[in-house]
């Protein structure tokens, strides 16, 4: 059986938006992207060249899941290194350059799918 209706993504950590790209190549036209979140402006760039007129979010710390309505698939490419041994400095420049405690980003992600009319049918 195949979806049927558009798919809502809502893409989180976006990157360059790997996500987003193998989404439209799986559902073509029945994939409409709702939102992006990326705080790297170089992949903000990327991400308007590709896909003009999607809303780009910078601060996941700010998003609230009400504010998209319904979300089909919610994506995440959260950064792993807080859960990686020797990464000290990098844990410490994203508590001071993101505002990031160890794993908050996952536990963002989890808060927004809770906040969010996620279909789970």
């Amino acid at each position: 059986m195949g979806w049927i209706g558009k798919v809502n993504h809502l893409d989180l950590f976006s990157g360059i938006g790997g996500f987003s790209l193998a989404a439209d190549w799986v559902w073509e036209n029945d994939h409409k992207i709702i939102g992006f979140c990326e705080i790297d402006k170089f992949c903000q760039k990327v991400l308007k060249k590709h896909w003009p007129g999607v809303p780009i979010y910078d601060d996941i710390k700010k998003l609230d899941g009400k504010q998209f309505g319904t979300v089909d698939l919610l994506t995440g490419g959260f950064p792993c290194q807080p859960y990686r041994r020797g990464v000290m400095k990098m844990q410490m420049w994203m508590k001071s350059n993101c505002g990031y405690q160890k794993g908050a980003g996952f536990w963002k992600t989890f808060g927004i799918f809770k906040e969010s009319e996620v279909n789970l049918g």
